[in-house]
């Protein structure tokens, strides 16, 4: 049986297609920016939690616990201050419906993960708080975390990537200077106990040469929630405040993978988390979102992508204004049956050759139609 090359081609684009419209989404992973963009990345991993909306039998309360409290001391003669810390499990608490079922306040603050600075010692030692994801193999990634810092004076809220003390991506509040964020990346030399972030230095500030970092200024308080956001690449690393870029730097890039966390702490230094608090200091974590690679995926396919196209490739959004527990922001594991964004749009919409079936998917049915007829005439 006879048929020309033009059926023929037409045929081939027209079963691609019905693939492509088949395919699973998200299947070959997420981007942060679209296909074309010059810093375009996928990355086949992901993991989210929504503290704002957790309850004991939601899927969420399972990510919860991928989650681990830390629970260690550091001594005063360790950290060269006045006092210790202790991360005590019991400081961050899951404050999953702040009202009793009279509709009474149970605890101060809304709902979220609640990260707990204490003002009273105990043997020498600040109580504090820190999470850490169980996932200790994270190598490059876009990581964003909604959180509403204390204006305690007298701590340091921090969101922040871990392998070692040389390989460290932070994002920073000190609530003594309300007026700046902190992003910093730090170097080979960050651990010298004369250079630390942590504030064992001159005044407690790092020095540029020793590690990237950055003092950006905000005309306020930053009251309520707002999304903090890093983009880890090979090359560079960016930093964001909801949604919109604050710094990017190309110094010191870690290349080795490591672990997530947030931690609420003070120690006394006058240099750099002040402190201890005169009271109770409060740090409120809303979500965790997370869509990265590990040592195993970085530079290879997902198993289930096949052949990598675009339109298998979820596109990240970008959160553009403040999240707050009543407000619906977006998750993609929630549904992937039905992504979409609070402006209405689909999820693969931010790529340059992405489509919903639709009146594309029409199109390609008919000239997969016509071509069968062709070859059957041919």
């Amino acid at each position: 049986m006879r048929y020309s090359p033009i059926a023929a081609g037409l045929l081939t684009l027209a079963s691609h297609r019905e693939l492509l419209a088949q395919a699973e989404p998200c299947a070959c992973g997420y981007s942060i920016n679209t296909t074309i963009h010059p810093h375009f990345e996928v990355f086949t991993d992901y993991f989210e939690t929504d503290f704002f909306h957790v309850d004991i039998f939601s899927k969420d309360r399972r990510n919860v616990l991928q989650w681990n409290r830390e629970d260690y001391n550091t001594s005063a003669q360790k950290s060269r201050r006045a006092y210790g810390t202790t991360k005590q499990q019991k400081n961050a608490r899951l404050n999953v419906d702040p009202f009793d079922e009279d509709g009474e306040l149970m605890h101060a603050g809304g709902p979220g993960m609640q990260l707990i600075v204490r003002h009273e010692l105990q043997d020498n030692r600040v109580p504090t708080a820190e999470i850490a994801h169980s996932n200790k193999d994270v190598l490059y990634g876009s990581f964003r975390a909604a959180i509403k810092f204390s204006g305690t004076n007298g701590t340091c809220g921090a969101f922040f990537w871990y392998r070692n003390d040389t390989q460290e991506i932070d994002i920073e509040f000190l609530s003594k200077r309300p007026d700046t964020m902190n992003f910093v990346v730090h170097s080979p030399d960050s651990d010298l106990p004369s250079r630390s972030i942590k504030g064992s230095g001159d005044g407690g500030v790092l020095q540029r040469s020793h590690s990237s970092t950055i003092w950006q200024s905000i005309q306020q308080y930053p009251e309520g929630f707002h999304e903090y956001r890093f983009d880890w690449m090979p090359d560079r690393v960016e930093f964001f405040v909801d949604g919109y870029p604050a710094w990017a730097t190309t110094d010191n890039i870690p290349n080795s993978p490591g672990h997530l966390a947030l931690s609420h702490w003070s120690n006394g230094n006058p240099g750099w988390s002040g402190g201890p608090p005169m009271e109770d200091a409060v740090m409120t974590v809303g979500y965790v979102k997370a869509y990265f690679n590990t040592t195993a995926s970085h530079n290879k396919p997902m198993a289930k992508c096949g052949d990598f196209h675009a339109e298998a490739v979820c596109n990240v959004p970008h959160q553009v204004t403040r999240p707050e527990p009543n407000v619906s922001t977006h998750f993609f594991s929630v549904s992937h049956d039905e992504i979409k964004y609070d402006d209405g749009s689909d999820a693969k919409s931010g790529h340059s050759s992405a489509s919903s079936f639709g009146m594309s998917g029409l199109v390609w049915t008919f000239l997969g139609a016509v071509c069968s007829a062709v070859y059957c005439l041919a």
